[in-house]
């Protein structure tokens, strides 16, 4: 008698499932944990500057000396000194302070901040520069630098100048929206016992940088709540789909913005992304215009914990300013897209052009400062 083999296949391995429920939940709670703490550190910076601001105005305005006494001179500053500290957003929130303490202008402080939002996305340069000491292609390592200050700049440029005239004009004066008394109240109430004894224990010059450190960790906590669950969301089939509209890119670039609250972070995550094949360089300008839109947002919230009205006021100009020239070179976006990509190979296939770029990227600011 014979027997037959059975030819019936083995049944299928089970599909990988996804992280599980448990898994998903300490993510979660981790974020929400690390979000939080940075919403603490955020406010108690602010707060602890707000109460030494009238102890230590004299000492600010006499270190600050000619780095803030022209407007060119407080866009240079900012501008690099979010190259110093790889971030525009503490840049921007001292820069409200400096004007609770009576040190800057709305004029000067107008300009320090949109200063801080040109040296912002120096982070991106910085990491394409250790991508290259380790052996990765320039042009794939450096891309997303050069790309980023070209859009940042085109957008940037005309839309200090619009601002600056609204500035002149005195828009920030023409309806004042303060902080509702009772949000301030209860911030205060839960703030000024830890904030007194900081004061009470430290001398009122490192109380002010304690609370500038405080600003710092604050952003960089919310950053790196935010910034892993973005760079696994850019990564998906989806977002590609996404990215080749520009209308969607462009909203997304400010979401992710908004969400993170930092350009550092949203600009800094497409350097790995592009150079393993992830994203495509063409489709993520408008990403990068959206961006450089919703990165004022904690610079509004700060000025709103000051007490909203002027300094929110200049806030809002910066963000309106800033988003009407996005929405023209938008509007107009297969011509701007072809003048950034031209501006992006020429610099990129001359040496010597790569070479003055990253020259100019500090000798512009550096002349503002030192000859106007």
């Amino acid at each position: 008698m014979v027997q037959t083999l059975s030819t019936a296949s083995p049944p299928p391995s089970p599909a990988p499932r996804g992280p599980s429920t448990a898994r998903r939940a300490l993510d979660i709670g981790r974020r929400v944990l690390l979000g939080l703490f940075g919403i603490f550190f955020f406010i108690l910076g602010i707060q602890l500057i707000k109460d030494v601001s009238g102890l230590i105005g004299d000492i600010i305005q006499s270190l600050l000396g000619r780095f803030t006494d022209t407007p060119w001179h407080a866009l240079s500053f900012g501008w690099l000194s979010a190259y110093a500290v790889l971030s525009g957003s503490p840049v921007a929130a001292l820069a409200l302070s400096f004007y609770a303490t009576g040190s800057l202008t709305p004029e000067t402080t107008y300009f320090m901040i949109m200063g801080s939002r040109l040296g912002a996305a120096f982070i991106v340069i910085v990491i394409g520069g250790v991508a290259v000491a380790r052996g990765k292609p320039r042009e794939k390592a450096l891309a997303m630098g050069v790309l980023s200050f070209l859009v940042t700049y085109s957008i940037y440029l005309p839309a200090i100048l619009f601002g600056w005239l609204l500035i002149r004009l005195r828009a920030h004066e023409w309806i004042q929206i303060p902080t509702p008394q009772p949000l301030l109240d209860l911030i205060d109430r839960f703030f000024d016992p830890l904030v007194a004894r900081i004061v009470d224990f430290l001398p009122p010059i490192l109380a002010f940088l304690a609370a500038a450190v405080a600003i710092y960790a604050g952003l960089a906590l919310f950053d790196k709540a935010f910034g892993q669950r973005e760079v696994q969301e850019l990564k998906s089939p989806r977002m590609h789909r996404y990215l080749k509209h520009p209308a969607v890119a462009f909203t997304l670039g400010a979401l992710v913005t908004l969400a993170s609250t930092s350009v550092s972070l949203s600009f800094g995550l497409l350097v790995p992304l592009y150079m393993n094949g992830y994203i495509d360089r063409r489709e993520i300008v408008p990403y990068m215009m959206g961006a450089n839109i919703t990165t004022f947002i904690d610079t509004l919230i700060a000025a709103f914990l000051y007490g909203g009205g002027i300094a929110a006021n200049i806030v809002f100009i910066e963000m309106a300013s800033v988003t009407l020239f996005s929405i023209i070179a938008l509007a107009a976006y297969g011509p701007y897209n072809r003048a950034i990509d031209s501006a992006y190979m020429w610099i990129f296939h001359r040496n010597w052009a790569l070479a003055g770029f990253m020259i100019l990227l500090f000798a512009v600011p550096l002349a503002l400062l030192f000859y106007f």
